[in-house]
């Protein structure tokens, strides 16, 4: 896939977080290019079954273009994540500068990076998960993820662990007051949770930082 396309997939990825429906000229006033762009981006993408899209319709990524937009994204968080944290650059400029590393970078940097990232990171972890077992609202009369039931809906009420955790949750699409429900709940695998029509798969440990409110509760 070339980086043009990347680029297109990535952006789509993002604008699903914040829009109930895709539409070309979402995409178009997002990345700043014209629409006939987009429509032979969006072609190409339909052929490699990363997106569907009916003329005139919203759209939609499928599993796998889920699954290979977030990888993309999450390089370019680790990219831009290590540029402004780890090197002091600025916010501007460690965007741009993501943007152009992520298409390029070899895993294996990649990976130094990501291990350089997680010491890096550690003590603010610590200190924002203490911080945040005080304020989170609503924590009292939640429960872990862990006890929804397949099939069982639930609001997110709060996630613990600190920022780097929660940012980490937040672009799989669990935000705070937003429903989801358990497809999947088996000891020893990780939660299958049903988020904005999408299936997510969830590690246990991170499972156990998400706390909600079953949905038949809600009138109690």
């Amino acid at each position: 896939m070339t980086k043009s396309l990347e680029d297109y997939l990535e952006k789509i990825y993002g604008l699903r977080l914040n829009l109930a429906e895709i539409r070309v000229k979402d995409i178009a006033l997002e990345m700043g290019v014209s629409q006939p762009s987009v429509n032979q981006a969006i072609k190409e993408l339909v052929k490699l079954e990363f997106i569907k899209h009916l003329p005139y319709s919203k759209i939609e990524l499928t599993q796998k273009g889920l699954e290979q937009a977030k990888m993309i994204a999450d390089k370019h968080h680790v990219l831009k994540s290590f540029l402004v944290n780890g090197l002091g650059v600025s916010e501007v400029n460690a965007e741009k500068d993501a943007c152009l590393i992520e298409h390029i970078i070899s895993q294996e940097s990649l990976e130094h990076i990501q291990e350089f990232m997680s010491k890096l990171e550690q003590d603010d972890c610590s200190k924002s998960y203490l911080q945040e077992e005080m304020s989170c609202e609503n924590a009292a009369s939640a429960i872990p993820l862990s006890r929804l039931a397949k099939g069982e809906k639930g609001i997110v009420l709060c996630i613990h662990g600190g920022e780097c955790i929660k940012k980490r949750l937040q672009e799989y699409g669990f935000l705070v007051n937003e429903t989801i429900e358990m497809v999947r709940n088996i000891s020893n695998c990780p939660y299958l949770i049903l988020v904005k029509g999408y299936q997510i798969a969830i590690g246990r440990g991170i499972g156990e930082k998400i706390l909600i409110k079953p949905v038949e509760t809600l009138s109690e």
